[in-house]
């Protein structure tokens, strides 16, 4: 997740890359966009719990992601705020995510 309104965010993710840039590794920025309500609801799913420590505590999570919410920007804007070439953002709120890993594969060629 990247506060997009945040230079400390951007500045996180630029360290990220960075350090695999002299290994020529690429680089891939995919943004999944859905309403909090769908949001709350796929962070307390049974995979979601059993695969994120940090969705466990189901109250905490919802509260967390709430506040985010409130604070922060975390959808970039429209029309290529991301300065990045392997770049996919996608609402992904009516699709199943078998389907979207199948959109993120195919649009990389992964």
């Amino acid at each position: 997740m990247v506060a997009f309104d945040q230079e400390a965010d951007w500045d996180d993710v630029m360290h990220g890359k960075d350090i695999f840039r002299p290994y020529g590794m690429a680089f891939f920025h995919v943004e999944l966009i859905a309403s909090q309500a769908v949001r709350l609801e796929r962070s307390a799913t049974e995979n979601r719990l059993a695969h994120k420590a940090s969705k466990q505590n189901v109250a905490s999570s919802r509260c967390r992601l709430m506040q985010e919410d409130a604070h922060y920007r975390l959808v970039s804007l429209p029309g290529g705020e991301t300065p990045w070439d392997n770049d996919l953002r996608l609402e992904n709120e009516h699709i199943p995510a078998d389907e979207v890993a199948r959109m993120i594969r195919d649009r990389f060629g992964l």
